[in-house]
């Protein structure tokens, strides 16, 4: 038993002695246990981490290659663009040139016989001036300088010809077409010879004949250029839809290469080419044919107009469809309505456009028509253009005013002495029998006492009647100028000098002529900042027994 005692003494001793070692061991072991816990904890860490980087950039590489393919799409499209641009500018640069031509042609026709009828009646007026002064039968003149024969020293030319004699046998030239004229006009027709003298009576066959051929063959010429382009590139709309459809893909793009100033140039070769064509605002084709032409009235009758506004539900067709009304119509009609024209270093004596006629009804009614067709887009409120309508509207009345100032200043406006004049069925007489006038002396004596007065009283009417309505609130200056200068110090002496006459033979003229001024006047008679202006009229017609009151 004590040897059992020993042997489990000994057991226990040795059981003791390894769980002392275990925990040694274990002591021992506990920080490489830790260490690779850790590193265990940073694995798994950086596993997440680079879970995360590998989605990251799976994200990225997405992001990139959607890049990429937009960008190869964008390449592509571009390379297109660039080639249908390219043949677009190719087209239009040919239309352009072709283009250019035929307006240079028709400005040089326009010029001609526009002014040509202008000058016609302002010379009309100098040679019954001068024609009535001689014969003493002048009271008195308007002219922008004193040019009277009968005033001026002999002058001799250098073969030693008079001067004057010269310009008397030219005046004798110029009434001997009128008579012919006049006489092949109102050929098989009765009709009173005194009251039908119109201007048209100072052009011969000839010149009118020419005028026809070189019309003829300017719209011949323009028929033909349209077929030298391919009928695509002649599509205002197929050139919309190119920047339609490059501002919806890539409006950032498109913004920032100015593309709209592209369209705008290359839609106006496209806008000249149609007026070329259509544009007669002046009504000269027509007036030189003798017959009824295609005209424009209202600017909506364009077809470049038509296609902008069916596309008009973008911003960029509403803003091209303004910038190329200003720039293409807007201008023509300034140049319209400028007697002399703006030349580099200054003001130009030479006339380099058409103008419009202010002693003409038929070019008024035409032109204020589209002018108000025109001012009544550029004033809607889906453009929001005000500003610009009333820019357009200020422009139109300068423009206006300097044109008619001027064709006033440069008629000669002669006032009959009637104290020994009298008028018969067609011809005028002296009064004591004395003088027997002869045909020179009988169309001045038409001139001054019905020519003229028709012709002024037309103009004032055309102001007041028509154009006052469309630039109301900028016709201050013209408003002055037509009750002072042309009705109360030219109108009413020459009607006056007109009834007279008149009343020799019954004849109601002049009273139906200020009639047509009171009645196209109604409107101001009785405003107060033109009463003042308007008294003379008002005393006027009371005078012939007419009633001012509206």
């Amino acid at each position: 038993s004590q040897q059992s005692e020993v042997v489990h003494h000994h057991h226990r001793k040795k059981v003791t002695s390894n769980s002392s070692s275990t925990a040694e061991i274990k002591g021992s072991l506990q920080p490489t246990i830790n260490n690779l816990e850790n590193v265990s904890s940073d694995l798994a860490t950086s596993v997440h981490r680079q879970q995360s980087a590998i989605a990251s950039t799976k994200d990225e590489l997405g992001k990139h290659r959607s890049t990429l393919q937009d960008h190869g799409k964008a390449l592509e499209y571009y390379q297109g663009l660039r080639v249908d641009l390219a043949t677009w500018m190719g087209a239009l640069r040919e239309l352009d040139s072709m283009v250019s031509l035929a307006e240079e042609a028709q400005r040089r026709w326009e010029v001609d016989v526009t002014w040509k009828k202008l000058e016609r009646f302002f010379e009309w007026g100098e040679d019954c001036t001068s024609v009535l002064e001689k014969q003493g039968l002048l009271e008195s003149k308007f002219t922008c300088a004193d040019d009277s024969e009968a005033d001026q020293t002999p002058q001799v030319d250098e073969f030693g010809r008079v001067v004057s004699s010269k310009a008397a046998m030219a005046r004798m030239k110029r009434l001997d077409r009128r008579q012919k004229m006049q006489s092949l006009r109102l050929r098989n027709v009765d009709n009173d010879m005194i009251s039908s003298c119109i201007n048209e009576d100072n052009f011969d066959v000839r010149e009118v004949d020419e005028w026809k051929h070189r019309n003829k063959a300017l719209n011949d010429a323009v028929a033909l250029i349209p077929n030298s382009v391919n009928e695509d590139y002649r599509s205002i709309a197929n050139l919309c839809s190119l920047f339609l459809e490059w501002q919806r893909l890539y409006p950032e793009d498109y913004k920032s290469s100015f593309a709209e100033m592209s369209l705008v140039k290359m839609a106006s070769v496209l806008v000249r080419l149609e007026l070329c064509q259509r544009w007669d605002l002046l009504g000269l084709s027509r007036s030189i044919e003798g017959e009824s032409q295609l005209r424009i009235n209202e600017i909506s009758e364009f077809r470049w107009f038509q296609c902008f506004k069916n596309n008009n539900g973008t911003s960029l067709t509403k803003d091209v469809l303004l910038q190329i009304i200003e720039k293409e119509i807007v201008a023509r009609l300034l140049r319209s309505l400028s007697f002399y024209n703006e030349a580099e270093g200054g003001e130009s004596t030479e006339h380099l456009y058409g103008v419009y006629n202010p002693f003409s009804a038929d070019q008024t009614k035409q032109m204020c028509t589209f002018l108000k067709s025109m001012l009544g887009y550029m004033s809607t409120e889906e453009t929001g253009t005000s500003n610009s309508c009333e820019k357009t509207i200020e422009s139109v009345s300068v423009a206006l005013l300097s044109l008619v100032r001027k064709c006033i200043e440069r008629m000669t406006i002669p006032v009959l002495n009637t104290s020994n004049i009298k008028r018969e069925t067609n011809t005028f007489v002296a009064k004591d029998g004395a003088i027997e006038f002869d045909s020179e002396t009988n169309n001045a004596i038409a001139y001054a006492s019905v020519v003229q007065a028709k012709e002024l009283c037309t103009l004032v009417t055309n102001m007041l009647q028509f154009w006052y309505p469309i630039i109301r609130d900028k016709a201050g200056d013209l408003l002055k100028f037509v009750f002072t200068d042309i009705i109360s110090h030219r109108i009413i002496p020459v009607i006056q000098t007109l009834q007279t006459i008149s009343n020799e033979c019954n004849c109601d003229l002049g009273k139906t002529l200020i009639s047509d001024v009171l009645d196209a006047a109604s409107g101001l008679l009785d405003e107060k900042e033109w009463m003042l202006q308007a008294a003379p009229l008002r005393v006027a017609a009371q005078t012939m027994g007419l009633s001012s009151d509206v």
